[in-house]
């Protein structure tokens, strides 16, 4: 459904943990963004869509040990899910602790591949599902660009990365269907709105430069 799903206590702790992952980031000279759905969100709504409770910012596969052991300096742990994905978490910041071994606020970590012999990029999508090949100046040089109170990475061509990632992304959003903060799926179904219409209830932006491209 389209609702909001988190109360303000929520919603800052997100954006808490967000800030605390770019700060350790922002240490190293690696180049990250904000990834998949949080870039979506950030292009849309300039932070959390109402409906979402996650974060994935986008790191080189390559380096992720040396960030682990940042992680782990600074008071976080850190599980690796796939060969390409991970997750951070801070224990004192849990609001919520799953059946699963984290705690909730946590980040993921969307692993990508720089080939910069080639100048692509690759990374997964669709839970490991694609992988695909993005030129590397579609992606970097990173700009600022806003996430609720704070003001992050985003990739150099938004729109490119997300046709790839989300192809329906400028006619078609889709509510939630999986509560992170407890780890299960919501009761609703999803739902599947044009941006447009979203926009009649929930403040919502860059919605003039999408309706040119269509």
């Amino acid at each position: 459904m389209f609702i909001k799903r988190m109360n303000d206590a929520e919603e800052k702790a997100l954006y808490d943990a967000a800030g605390e992952v770019a700060s350790i980031f922002r240490s190293v000279e690696y180049q990250w963004w904000m990834s998949h759905q949080t870039l979506l969100n950030s292009f849309y709504f300039r932070g959390l869509a109402p409906w979402h409770d996650c974060v994935e910012f986008a790191f080189p596969r390559e380096s992720i040990t040396e960030i682990e052991s940042m992680f782990v300096a600074n008071g976080w742990e850190f599980k690796r899910m796939s060969p390409f994905n991970a997750k951070v978490w801070n224990p004192k910041m849990a609001l919520h602790r799953p059946r699963f071994g984290w705690s909730w606020p946590f980040i993921d970590l969307m692993l990508y591949d720089d080939v910069s012999n080639r100048g692509i990029i690759m990374m997964e999508h669709g839970h490991c599902a694609h992988f695909t090949p993005f030129k590397r100046d579609e992606l970097v040089d990173t700009h600022p660009y806003y996430f609720g109170p704070l003001m992050l990475p985003m990739v150099k061509r938004a729109e490119t990365f997300m046709d790839v990632v989300f192809p329906k992304w400028r006619t078609e959003l889709a509510s939630a269907y999986y509560c992170h903060r407890i780890e299960r799926l919501y009761p609703e179904p999803v739902q599947y709105e044009h941006p447009q219409e979203l926009a009649k209830r929930f403040t919502m932006y860059n919605l003039q430069e999408q309706q040119q491209a269509s």
